[in-house]
């Protein structure tokens, strides 16, 4: 990795010598995270870096929490269907951003790229107010294909008594879940399995348990996760790393793990089976490929693991069936350590390099999977065409900042909206609470919780191979739908409102009503929304400091040090779109 670097920044430094010819900004491909500073201090005006290895090592591990995410993303990074794009609005200017979440038919306001900074802020608050250079990030078909509407069904946003009234004695708003130990498998081995585990650490629960089947000896993983002596020594908190030795291509290695020391000897007790885990993850061996074997080789590996592992699970699951059977025949009483700790095998995530294996992932019952050549593809172009997706997209697989997460709808309409919104008889009496809910409402909801909802996933989507199954910015957005417990929602929200991998809505104790009346909850509702602004979003759209970015300034990563001509990737849309805008 250290030498294709090298090669990179001399390739840079080539470029840089024709700066003044050049017109565009260069984008540019690092092995090692730790050598992308290399290129922004020789060339931070012109080149873009992204570290392909890295980020899909995040984004695998988002996978692990959320195994339908890839297929989303790829949707997202693609140039079919809904994709992002940067555009100013002179008709929403002096707007809030919470003002503007339902003035586009045709798109979804994400964030502001703010034009005295260069930064991007995605899902800002709600109280943030556009200015005159501001550019607005949508999800949206084309840079041409949606404009401003007349604001009236925005207006329901303005009654904020409305909508609280509404959420206020639903207990599943504003419910916090509850962490839960797991147990995770990585299959293989990645070189940057130190960034993996620490990124993990961050999102699991206390007492969880990572542990680690490949064919690399146990005294030699120190060395190599800690690259050498160049990475400081793993300090863990959440997560305690067991180490197996074995081959994930043989089935009776992975009929039964068994932990082992730092000298390779057995651990006592310490043995699992694959129908414990909550989550397997199976990488493109970075052994192997580095030994010479070609995509296709490494992706057959991972699919005959895949297949092994599925088989086992069924077996063992099958057998703790027929025992729990024979327990209820002879009426003992039935422990949890009897059965199947948990209730549902858990759907491998493969790894997979070759384009062509996606065919067979269906035939092998895969549900989820990382297409890492695809996606790297497809944000090297999206970059190309402006450079700063690089921020945007950089942020949605870094960790911080904003995150992409699936959320059930029953954290946004209570049991009894759900029951009401399948009922299709029209309300004679008007009843507001006997109605179905637009996709609008739900993001007016959303806004409440500083989340921003960029499509759905209706419950008779049986496959998450198929990223068709996902609606992005979906139409009729004002249209009243069906909701049923199950729907997913595709999630924008920020990091820190995320524990465990799982939406939850404030990090504010005092958010959550503990007083018995609905007048009593309302107030406190307002009063709390209102005063844990930086948690949930300012849902008062009340005259504020336009100067609201010192709240909401993104890391330092974040801050471009760009071209003041950084747009002419969506030049000739922008042309195209004029008419609209004016």
């Amino acid at each position: 990795p250290d030498e294709a670097d090298s090669r990179m920044v001399r390739q840079v430094l080539c470029l840089k010598a024709f700066k003044d010819d050049l017109n565009s900004h260069v984008v540019v491909e690092m092995q090692d995270i730790d050598n992308k500073e290399l290129v922004e201090l020789v060339a931070p005006d012109i080149a873009e870096v992204i570290v392909a290895h890295d980020m899909i090592g995040r984004l695998m591990i988002q996978c692990t929490r959320e195994p339908e995410l890839s297929a989303i993303l790829e949707n997202l990074l693609g140039f079919d269907g809904a994709e992002f794009y940067f555009e100013k609005w002179k008709a929403v200017v002096g707007k809030t951003f919470g003002e503007i979440t339902c003035r586009f038919d045709d798109a979804v306001p994400v964030g502001v790229k703010v034009g005295a900074t260069n930064s991007v802020l995605i899902n800002p608050k709600n109280s943030y107010r556009i200015k005159p250079d501001d550019a607005l990030l949508f999800l949206a078909e084309d840079n041409d294909s949606y404009s401003v509407n007349d604001g009236t069904y925005q207006q329901k946003f303005n009654d904020i008594d409305k909508i609280a009234s509404e959420v206020c004695n639903f207990q599943g708003f504003n419910k916090r879940p509850r962490l839960e130990k797991e147990k995770l498998l990585f299959c293989g081995w990645r070189r940057d399995m130190y960034d993996m585990i620490m990124q993990l650490e961050r999102c699991v629960a206390a007492g969880s348990e990572l542990w680690l089947f490949n064919t690399v000896p146990a005294q030699e993983r120190i060395e190599m996760l800690s690259d050498n002596g160049n990475k400081d020594e793993l300090e863990l908190k959440q997560l305690s790393i067991k180490n197996v030795v074995g081959n994930p291509l043989v089935r009776r290695d992975l009929r039964r793990l068994v932990a082992v020391d730092d000298q390779g000897q057995p651990i006592k007790g310490e043995t699992i089976t694959l129908d414990c885990f909550n989550s397997i993850l199976i990488l493109a061996d970075d052994i192997a490929i580095e030994n010479g074997a070609e995509m296709q080789s490494s992706d057959s590996q991972s699919l005959v693991t895949l297949l092994f592992i599925q088989d086992i699970q069924k077996r063992l699951f099958e057998k703790n069936q027929l025992l729990q059977g024979t327990n209820k025949r002879s009426k003992k009483p039935m422990t949890q350590e009897d059965i199947n700790p948990y209730k549902k095998l858990c759907n491998p995530i493969s790894e997979i390099l070759d384009t062509r294996t996606r065919g067979l992932l269906q035939v092998a019952n895969c549900k989820g999977y990382v297409m890492s050549n695809i996606i790297v593809s497809s944000v090297i172009a999206q970059i190309a065409e402006d450079r700063d997706m690089n921020l945007v997209l950089g942020e949605l697989l870094s960790g911080k900042g904003s995150e992409l997460f699936l959320g059930d709808i029953s954290a946004y309409l209570s049991e009894e909206e759900l029951q009401l919104s399948k009922n299709d008889e029209e309300d004679k009496n008007n009843d507001t609470k006997k109605r179905k809910f637009s996709f609008w409402e739900i993001s007016l909801r959303a806004r409440l919780k500083r989340q921003v909802i960029l499509g759905y996933k209706p419950k008779n989507a049986t496959t998450t191979l198929d990223a068709n199954d996902t609606i992005l910015n979906p139409p009729n957005k004002h249209v009243p739908l069906s909701w049923e417990k199950g729907d997913k929602l595709v999630v924008l929200l920020r990091h820190n409102h995320l524990e465990g991998g799982k939406i939850f809505e404030s990090s504010k104790d005092s958010f959550h009503s503990t007083v018995t009346t609905p007048e009593q909850r309302l107030f406190e509702f307002r009063e709390s929304s209102r005063s844990f602004e930086d948690d949930i979003g300012d849902i008062s759209l009340d005259e504020k400091s336009s100067n609201d970015e010192d709240d909401d300034v993104p890391s330092s990563s974040m801050i471009s040090n760009r071209h003041p001509n950084n747009n002419s990737g969506n030049l000739m849309k922008r042309e195209r779109a004029s008419s609209l805008r004016d």
